[in-house]
This record gives structure tokens, C-alpha cells and sequence, in this order.
């Protein structure tokens, strides 16, 4: 990923983690694996709504193409609550517009994420128009769900840390993920770097044995000495 891709969402991980934990702190190697994370969801995106905006014969990505590659990407609540999140989004800026002020990305307060920086990605991987609702919905997904590990992570982190101070660190976002089913789903194909490995007993494993008989290994011995005998 080029370094000025992953750049961009470095200072609005770290705005969006004083939202969810005001006292928790986060790695640099934290910040790289969510940039990572929110880089490889907006491609994901970006690819579903190309190819929905080619099946339909249109030049112009908008948000109800990123709409419905939210849908077909994320799964459950988590999808629920990230179309929830870009439909808000888009309704607060479409009313600024109609209320007459300028489409200037950066003189709305709306989403954390740069969202005239995702517009640029957008447009670098179509060359089609973007509408312009269009960044707004994917910076308010993204967003979501970067709000939602770092909450899961620094949960991790407050019952796994015995110091004052939580810190993020890539086992705790391991642990964010892989102990969500959702989020599990969404990236069961990811490796977390530097993260360790998830603690697992296999079930079967739990389960108490069997009581054994005495009895019935008695006779067992029995007819095993009865047939020696016979031969």
C-alpha cells in the first residue's frame, strides 16, 4: 500500500480512539494494522461498486452503489449499523448543501475520516465521475468500523493490562476481531502481524471421559484367557 494511503488515516484512528476510550493509548504497529484494515475495506468496496456500476451501465459511482457493496461485503448487525452510519452522513451534508452552503468536504464537521482524501482514492480506481455523496457514505463506514475495533480492542486491552494505562497492542485487535463473530467473517482470511496466536482448547477436549467398568474388562480378560487356553 503507498505510504501516503496509509498516512491519511493515521491522525483519525487516533481522533476516533479518544471518542470510544478517552484514556487508552495505541501502538504504532496498532495504528499500521488498522490502517490496513480500513485500506483493505475500501478497496474491497470500491471494487463491488465497479463492478455494480458496470452492470448497470453507469459512469457515476454514488452512494447508492457504496451502499449496496456495504451490504454485500459486511454481514449482520455490523451491516446494519454501517449503512445507518453513511445514510446519516449523506442526509447531514445533502441538508448543508440545500441550506446553500459551499461542497467543500473539509468545512463540514460530519465524519472523522478525510473524506475529500477517499473521493481522490475513489476516483483514482474509476474512470468514471464520483457523485458526491459517494465519499461522504464510504469515510462514514469506514469510520464505524474502525470505532468498532478500537472499542473491542481497548476492551481487550483494559481487562488484559495490569497497569494504570491501557495501550493497544496488535494481540488486543486479534483479539477484538477474532472473538467477534462478525467481525471474524468479515476478516477470516486477514493475518494479523506481531499478534501472537489466539488461545483455543479444542472442545472436545473438555469433555470428561468416560466412566469405565471394571466389570466388563474382567470379562473381557476372562474370554481372552478361556481362548488361549482352547488353543
Amino acid at each position: 500500500m503507498p505510504v501516503s494511503d496509509s498516512d491519511c488515516f493515521s491522525s483519525a484512528i487516533i481522533t476516533v480512539l479518544k471518542q470510544v476510550h478517552p484514556d487508552a493509548e495505541i501502538s504504532d504497529k496498532s495504528i499500521a494494522i488498522l490502517c490496513d484494515f480500513v485500506y483493505d475495506i475500501f478497496l474491497q468496496v470500491c471494487v463491488e461498486s465497479e463492478n455494480l456500476s458496470r452492470l448497470n451501465k453507469r459512469e457515476t459511482i454514488t452512494s447508492r452503489e457504496i451502499q449496496t457493496s456495504v451490504r454485500l461485503i459486511l454481514h449482520g448487525e455490523l451491516a446494519k449499523h454501517a449503512v445507518s452510519e453513511g445514510t446519516k452522513a449523506v442526509t447531514k451534508y445533502n441538508s448543508a448543501l440545500a441550506e446553500g452552503e459551499d461542497s467543500d468536504y473539509n468545512k463540514f464537521n460530519i465524519v472523522t475520516f478525510p473524506v475529500q482524501k477517499i473521493h481522490s482514492l475513489l476516483k483514482e480506481h474509476w474512470l468514471g465521475s464520483i457523485g458526491i455523496g459517494a465519499g461522504v457514505y464510504l469515510a462514514a463506514v469506514l469510520e464505524y468500523l474502525c470505532a468498532e475495533v478500537l472499542e473491542l480492542s481497548g476492551n481487550a486491552a483494559r481487562d488484559r493490562t495490569t497497569g494504570t494505562k491501557e495501550c493497544i497492542l496488535p494481540k488486543h485487535i486479534m483479539y477484538a476481531i477474532r472473538n467477534d463473530q462478525e467481525l471474524e467473517r468479515l476478516c477470516r482470511r486477514v493475518i494479523i502481524p506481531d499478534c501472537g496466536a489466539l488461545p483455543l482448547v479444542v472442545s472436545s477436549l473438555w469433555t470428561e471421559p468416560e466412566p469405565v467398568n471394571e466389570n466388563e474388562n474382567e470379562n473381557e480378560v476372562q474370554d481372552m484367557f478361556k481362548t488361549s487356553l482352547v488353543f
